[in-house]
C-alpha cells in the first residue's frame, strides 16, 4: 500500500529518502502499523509520524486521510535521493522516534477504539463466568507493532549552509572543496575515486572491485555544491548527454556545507529517471573584439 501510494514518484527500485523545502527542522517517517490479538494480526495500515524538532519537539501520528494530504503537500516540494551522507544522527533519531510512536498509536487510536470493544467484551465474560456460564471469547490485550518507516522525509533546515557565499570568481574553489568530501564518502563505501572533470563531462569516476580485481561497481559522479538549501538542480547539455548514456551508472552529487564541519551530501542515481528535468533555451549575444590591418 505505501508503494502505490508513491508509485507516481518513485520506481520499481523506489528511493528511501526524500528531502523537502521547509525552514522548520521536521521529519516525516512512513511506516506500517500492526494491530495483534494474540498470534494474529487483526489489522494494519499506513501511519505517518512527523517530528517538528522545535522548542520541546512536537509529535504526531498522521492516519487516513489527513496523511495522504501531507504526503501530498510534502512531495510538491521534495526531491528523491538514494543515498544520504552526513546526517547519521539524524537517522539514528529516526528509529527513537519509532520506538516513542509505539505508545503514542496504542494510546491516540486503540484507546478510543479497539479498546473500548476488548474491555466490553471482557466485562461480558465475567458476567457469563459468576453466572456458571462458558467462556466463548478469550480477550487479550492487543500488541502493537511499527515497522522500520518505508520512506524517511527530511526537511532541507537539516541541511549546513556555506558560511559564506562566495563571489562567481572564485565559485569555482568551491568545487574543489568538494571533491574531496566526496572522496572520503567513496572511500568509506569501499570504492575508490578518481577525479576526471578536467577531459570529461562528469567530475568523478568511483569504481569497486571484489577479491579478484574484477569491477564489481562503477559510478560516473556529476558533483553539484551548494552554498544554500536550495533543492535547485541544473545539468548542462553535455551533462544530460553523459546521463542518458550512463544511465543508472551515472549519479548525481549534491555537497552542501562545503567548509563546515559536517559536509552532507545528497545522492542521485540516474537523476534523469528520478526527477522531472525540464529544458530551458537561451539566447546568448556574443561581443567580440578585433584588430585588423588595412590592405
Amino acid at each position: 500500500m505505501l508503494e502505490e501510494l508513491l508509485k507516481h514518484v518513485v520506481s520499481q527500485d523506489y528511493v528511501r529518502y526524500f528531502v523537502f523545502r521547509d525552514d522548520i527542522r521536521k521529519l516525516l517517517l512512513l511506516a506500517e502499523a500492526e494491530v495483534m490479538l494474540g498470534n494474529e494480526t487483526r489489522f494494519r495500515e499506513p501511519v505517518g509520524i512527523l517530528y517538528k524538532l522545535t522548542d520541546g519537539g512536537e509529535f504526531t501520528i498522521l492516519r487516513g486521510k489527513e496523511l495522504i494530504e501531507e504526503i501530498a503537500n510534502i512531495l510538491t516540494l521534495s526531491i528523491p535521493v538514494d543515498e544520504v551522507f552526513g546526517l547519521e544522527d539524524i537517522l539514528k533519531e529516526a528509529h527513537e522516534i519509532i520506538d516513542t510512536a509505539h505508545s503514542t498509536y496504542y494510546t491516540e487510536v486503540l484507546e478510543n477504539g479497539v479498546l473500548k470493544i476488548i474491555e466490553g467484551v471482557r466485562k461480558y465474560e465475567d458476567v457469563k463466568d459468576k453466572l456458571g456460564g462458558f467462556e466463548f471469547f478469550k480477550v487479550n490485550n492487543p500488541m502493537v507493532r511499527i515497522s522500520e518507516p518505508k520512506f524517511v522525509f527530511m526537511s532541507t533546515r537539516f541541511l549546513p549552509e556555506a558560511e559564506e557565499i562566495p563571489s562567481e570568481e572564485v565559485w569555482g574553489w568551491s568545487e574543489d572543496e568538494a571533491i574531496p568530501i566526496v572522496f572520503n564518502y567513496e572511500g568509506l563505501q569501499g570504492r575508490s575515486a578518481i577525479r576526471v572533470s578536467g577531459y570529461e563531462h562528469y567530475d568523478v569516476k568511483s569504481i569497486r572491485k571484489d577479491s579478484r580485481g574484477k569491477v564489481v561497481e562503477e559510478r560516473f559522479i556529476e558533483v553539484k555544491t551548494k552554498a544554500g538549501r536550495s533543492l535547485t538542480i541544473k545539468l548542462t547539455n553535455e551533462e544530460v548527454k553523459i546521463a542518458k548514456e550512463k544511465g543508472d551508472n551515472y549519479w548525481l552529487y549534491l555537497v552542501y556545507g562545503v567548509k563546515t564541519e559536517n559536509p552532507v551530501i545528497l545522492s542521485i542515481r540516474n537523476p534523469l529517471k528520478r526527477l522531472p528535468f525540464q529544458r530551458r533555451a537561451y539566447k546568448v549575444e556574443r561581443e567580440e573584439y578585433f584588430f585588423y590591418t588595412i590592405g
